[in-house]
């Protein structure tokens, strides 16, 4: 099940909210932002959801994590491309059709290709295979060791192109196939360059 993380910040229509909330096959933790920032592995948000008073601090949430502002006046303009605005007062239907449409974005998708993974401070590259994609992080496959924590850059090739996209992304846990005993990690994109971002959302949604 995925997990919605809400930052309140007092308003009353944090109530309202959460019953619309009731509607969505999610796990939903409210949390201040120091907890959630300290808890953001442990959690994995498909999305997070705060207050405009939050505004300029969920920018220290970590990319690639779709961010849901409600805000009661002007909507401001983002500079950020996973930060989305929803002004309030809003329908149920309104409120539950942005929030859908976030969790498909963060939905991850199952893909193999082979990937190329190059550790940070090392004269390195292991090749590996993905197993799924989002637009937060990957699921792969790779021979070698890491540990939770490592800083890599991932490259592969968009399918039936000549793109070749590379991200920095960080190992957030591993775990072990019970079928075969292979090894296989989970990480989180730490920043996709403004370039690419278009390519590699395209690329997510055309998977099956």
């Amino acid at each position: 099940m995925k997990t919605i993380c809400i930052i309140k910040d007092g308003r009353p229509f944090w109530n309202e909210i959460t019953e619309y909330l009731k509607a969505v096959n999610a796990s939903i933790f409210p949390l201040d932002l120091k907890t959630l920032l300290q808890s953001v592995s442990e959690k994995n948000p498909a999305i997070v959801i705060a207050g405009e008073r939050a505004y300029r601090e969920v920018s220290a949430i970590p990319q690639g994590i779709p961010k849901l502002v409600i805000a009661e006046g002007n909507i401001a303009e983002s500079k950020s491309r996973d930060v989305y605005f929803l002004k309030w007062p809003a329908s149920r239907e309104s409120f539950l059709e942005m929030t859908s449409r976030l969790l498909y974005i963060s939905e991850r998708r199952d893909f193999k290709t082979v990937i190329s993974i190059a550790p940070k401070g090392k004269n390195e590259t292991y090749l590996g295979k993905s197993l799924n994609f989002s637009m937060s992080g990957m699921a792969f496959k790779v021979n070698k060791p890491l540990s939770h924590g490592d800083i890599l850059t991932i490259s592969f090739f968009i399918p039936h192109t000549d793109k070749r996209l590379s991200i920095e992304a960080e190992v957030m846990r591993s775990s072990v196939n019970p079928d075969d005993g292979s090894v296989y990690y989970g990480s989180r994109f730490l920043s996709v360059k403004e370039e690419i971002k278009d390519d590699l959302e395209s690329f997510i949604s055309k998977i099956k």
